[in-house]
């Protein structure tokens, strides 16, 4: 299981740049991960990476599951 959220972030950087960061990590790292678990993942990202990050989740669950949580 995969696991990113505000709450994981690195320590440097704008809160959007580690929220890419973060996102970048978890779907490199934990690739072979069947559920991937996002919390508030991408709140201080700019509309355009929002975009681009709702695009990698709606691939990853062609073969994964994936739970997008936004409050």
């Amino acid at each position: 299981m995969a696991y990113c959220a505000h709450e994981t972030l690195i320590e440097e950087g704008s809160t959007g740049q580690k929220q890419l960061v973060n996102i970048s990590q978890a779907l490199t790292n934990k690739k072979d991960a069947q559920i991937f678990l996002f919390d508030e993942a991408d709140t201080a990202l700019d509309a355009d990476n929002q975009k681009e990050f709702r695009q990698k989740v709606k691939e990853l669950a062609k073969s994964k599951i994936v739970i997008y949580i936004k409050h």
